[in-house]
Order: structure tokens, then sequence, then C-alpha cells
């Protein structure tokens, strides 16, 4: 093992410590979904990013991504600065999935996001989520069903059914493990 114990809850303290001492920020495009959904934008204590790959060539009108391996395609900034936090997420889902042999390509880091109702318009097959932190309440909705991800892997296909975040207080983290439409290469 890199960087984890093989006990939970001391792994869940390390992820948490890892995502915390870096300056996660929502896409805008995240962020404008949940302000018209909601009425408000997202708390300040809030993120919901992409690590992965991207069609976007520009970071901005003065920087390009890096492109990566896969021609097309460029690194998420997140991706390129912290390559470290892709060996401890892989590592977390090896120890603690049920399903090690599930394929994944691009990751969801979500703290304090509340999701709206959608249907994942990018991803192909089915995805991973688990959730942790000090939270209550906060379950994964899918369709009409109701699932407890605190502290469990739970497998679902977001393209082809509608699922969202329930209210919850606490600080609540979620990782999506999934394939996006744009790398799914392999």
């Amino acid at each position: 093992m890199l960087f984890l114990t093989n006990d939970y809850l001391s792994d869940v303290a390390i992820i948490i410590t890892a995502l915390e001492s870096i300056d996660l920020k929502t896409s805008t495009d995240r962020r404008e979904a949940y302000r018209r959904h909601f009425g408000r934008l997202p708390p300040k204590d809030s993120y919901s990013v992409q690590y992965g790959y991207t069609k976007k060539k520009w970071l901005s009108s003065t920087t390009n991504r890096i492109e990566s391996k896969y021609p097309g395609l460029f690194n998420t900034t997140l991706k390129t600065n912290e390559p470290d936090l892709e060996l401890l997420l892989k590592e977390f889902f090896q120890l603690y999935c049920p399903e090690k042999k599930f394929k994944w390509t691009e990751l969801q880091l979500n703290k304090n996001f509340q999701i709206q109702p959608h249907r994942d318009k990018g991803n192909v097959g089915e995805s991973y989520i688990i959730g942790f932190g000090d939270y209550e309440n906060g379950q994964l909705k899918v369709e009409n069903e109701l699932i407890d991800i605190k502290d469990k892997f739970y497998k679902f296909d977001g393209t082809n059914k509608t699922h969202s975040t329930l209210p919850f207080k606490g600080n609540r983290y979620s990782i999506v493990y999934f394939n996006n439409s744009v790398s799914h290469l392999h």
C-alpha cells in the first residue's frame, strides 16, 4: 500500500485530509445548475469537481490545458496538479469496493454539495459512489429509491436513472467513480 492503512476509518481520515489540503472549486457549469435549481449559489464550504479528462483545450483565454495520453483529450486541472490524488483514490477503491475489477477513468469529488435531480449526459455504463463524513441524512435518491451511501459503495446507472442528493446536515463527502464518454477508451 502506498498511502492507506487498511483500516477504513483511518483511510477515510487520510482521504479527507488530502482533499482538504487542495483548493477545490466547483465548475461554472455545476455552480450554475445548482443556482438554477435551488435559487442560490452553493455553500462556500462546498465543491463538486471532476478529476480526469476533457475535450476543452483551454483553461483560460491565455492558458491551455496539458494534453493527455489520449489524442484530442486534455487533463483536467486537478489531474494535472494532483497526480497522487488519483493513486490515493484508486488504492481506496481497490481496498473497499466490492467489485475490484470495475474499470473507471473519471472521478467526481463532492463536498457538502447537494446534487439536484439529473441524469448523467456523458457517462458510459454504471458508476460507483461512496459517501463519508460526519453527516446525517443525505441519501442518494435514484428514481424513487433512497440509498444510504454513507461508508458504503453503491453501483448505479446514472445515465439512465434520475438521481440526486437529499438534504443533509454536517460535512458530507462523496466520490463517484465512472467512465465518461469522452474518456471511455479501454
